[in-house]
């Protein structure tokens, strides 16, 4: 080698090795991490109430919001709570028109959210409208019908479809199969085709060509934890039957993972019984289910998120009596169909209300605290995902 060309050499590879290093840094963080995040849970700062029955969603300034519910000592509640997860601190905002628990709410295109129906004994036909900037809720039409236990969907047109559910009335139950469509433009609800099957703590679930997935739930006739599901054209206002469970399943969640397809996860396989442990993931474009891989515990009354790696995530649930269910939560990994081993929640819970962070943590809210003491919780936690091998941001790797 000519020694006279070594400082260019070098000059030359120092060039290449900045040039590598600059590239690797702008890439995102995200995807400067090899494998998948680990989870852990960490405590965070209490509601100012401890209450069951609420609603959660994500503001678009990030603040998480929970509306409604009930107290332990069985007052309906009208308040509304915002969490900063900057901050850690909660804050009062308006209050609702009408106290009541199991609202559902929705999403509007412009940011502002409603809440429908719900129960205060008897089912409601309430609906309101929250404005995040002033913080105050407005009242909207009522639905045609009064409804609980009923599945919301925010369709691609910005209206919200509601469906099926129940109508209570003086200890007098109605399980539904009407449906109704609320258009923001107008304010004003109508009604739209009816299920084939009157259903109540079913999943809808809106799939990638718009149209709507109602999928298992509870019937009276005959009584049980349903099989059928059914695909909603809001084109054509138009059911059409899907492909049926492989199981019955009814109280369970809905996710999209991302091959498109729908996961339910949890519930119940029998009416009000059984926890479930596989999930059942059904595939639009071939109208057919599949089950996945059985979890470590059957899980009912709790809850489920997709987690921004892909994963989905089953959090507390079971009964009073369920302590291994309701102080753990586990991972399903649609692409390798498989379960994590169980991670421990601070506080054992079952019935929580969880979201999904801007941050892509999950924040687990109240519920209820299982035997020796059965009671509602105004406990919080998040799911704290960490990268195990994060690349710093001069390129190279961690040291272990």
């Amino acid at each position: 080698m000519n020694t006279f060309d070594l400082p260019r050499r070098l000059a030359s590879a120092g060039r290449a090795l900045a040039l590598a290093v600059a590239a690797i840094a702008s890439v995102p963080l995200a995807a400067q991490t090899r494998g998948q995040l680990e989870y852990h849970f960490e405590a965070r700062a209490v509601m100012p109430l401890n209450i069951g029955g609420h609603a959660t969603t994500v503001l678009d300034s990030g603040l998480v919001m929970v509306a409604g519910g009930q107290a332990q000592n069985g007052t309906y509640q009208s308040a509304t709570y915002l969490y900063n997860p900057a901050s850690d601190e909660w804050t009062t905002s308006g209050s609702l028109a009408q106290a009541r628990r199991g609202i559902r709410l929705a999403r509007l295109p412009n940011g502002d959210v409603i809440a429908i129906g719900g129960s205060l004994g008897n089912s409601s036909a309430q609906v309101e409208r929250f404005d995040p900037s002033a913080g105050t809720w407005s009242s909207l039409n009522a639905m045609v019908e009064a409804r609980d236990n009923h599945a919301v969907v925010e369709l691609q047109d910005g209206s919200i479809l509601v469906i099926g559910g129940r109508k209570l009335v003086n200890g007098a139950g109605t399980i539904l199969s009407s449906v109704e469509r609320f258009d923001p433009a107008t304010g004003q609800w109508e009604a739209r085709a009816s299920l084939a099957a009157a259903r109540m703590n079913h999943t809808a679930t809106l799939l990638a060509n718009g149209e709507v997935l109602v999928a298992g739930g509870y019937t009276s006739s005959p009584a049980g934890a349903m099989t059928t599901a059914e695909i909603y054209n809001p084109v054509t206002n138009q059911w059409r039957a899907a492909s049926p469970l492989p199981e019955p399943r009814m109280n369970q969640h809905a996710v999209t993972i991302a091959s498109g397809e729908v996961m339910l996860a949890g519930g119940n396989v029998e009416a009000f019984g059984a926890g479930a442990t596989v999930g059942l993931i059904y595939d639009p474009v071939q109208d057919a289910w599949r089950s996945s891989a059985p979890s470590t515990l059957a899980r009912r009354n709790t809850s489920v998120e997709r987690l921004p790696d892909g994963r989905v995530a089953v959090i507390g649930g079971g009964s009073p009596s369920e302590l291994p269910v309701a102080g753990s939560a586990e991972i399903y990994d649609p692409a390798s169909n498989a379960w994590t081993p169980l991670l421990t929640l601070v506080e054992r819970r079952f019935l929580p209300e969880t979201v999904v962070l801007p941050s892509g943590n999950v924040l687990v809210i109240g519920g209820q605290r299982p035997t020796p003491s059965t009671s509602y919780l105004a406990a919080v936690e998040e799911m704290v995902g960490t990268a195990p091998d994060a690349i710093f941001s001069d390129g190279f790797d961690e040291v272990p």
